[in-house]
């Protein structure tokens, strides 16, 4: 889930917070007229913030790799 520069992770069956990561760069303004900045391949978490992509371990939050986003 994704709030105001932090992104949380919780339990699909349960609802228990597995994890939290405070992000500088993913605002949550415009989500109901824009696209999202969180993608998923079921194992990591691409986070568009600012200008780079951050891969996330989808079970940690742990950062993966980084990427710079062209401009």
């Amino acid at each position: 889930m994704q709030g105001e520069e932090v992104l949380t992770a919780c339990d699909a069956y349960n609802g228990r917070l597995l994890w939290e990561r405070e992000i500088p760069g993913i605002p949550r303004k415009g989500l109901s007229a824009d696209c999202g900045n969180i993608a998923s391949d079921g194992e990591s978490l691409f986070v568009a913030a600012g200008d780079r992509c951050l891969r996330l371990e989808a079970a940690t939050g742990r950062t993966l790799e980084e990427y710079a986003l062209p401009p």
